[in-house]
């Protein structure tokens, strides 16, 4: 096998993927959903972070040689913090809005304002 053939076929894997997982994120975001979005968005994502993951170790010496680079190390930081932003802080605004008292429910089972679990 040559030294690149993986690139025939994992890059586009890469490059569909997330055109997929970016497409479906912003319908949920703007609750335009039907019965498979979710699932479709899940299970895209899950091979989207398989492949990112074989795509970054097989081309980690490039990766690493870009992590030597100011711009890059800021750029890694501030992901990481808004990350963190986001998971600390972003989700009382979001589940406020008519969702009251289940601010720490998973995604799923809340449903018009009720607590489907049982």
């Amino acid at each position: 096998m040559k030294k690149n053939s993986h690139k025939t076929w994992l890059s586009p894997c890469v490059a569909l993927t997330f055109v997929i997982v970016v497409l479906t994120g912003i319908l949920m975001l703007f609750h335009i959903k039907n019965g498979y979005l979710k699932s479709l968005h899940e299970w895209i994502g899950l091979l989207f972070g398989v492949a990112g993951i074989v795509h970054l170790l097989l081309n980690w010496p490039v990766f690493a040689s870009y992590l030597k680079r100011r711009g890059a190390v800021l750029s890694v930081v501030s992901v990481l913090l808004l990350s963190m932003v986001c998971l600390l802080g972003g989700e009382n605004e979001r589940h406020d809005q008519g969702q009251h008292g289940n601010h720490m429910q998973p995604y799923g089972l809340q449903q018009h304002g009720k607590d489907n679990r049982r």
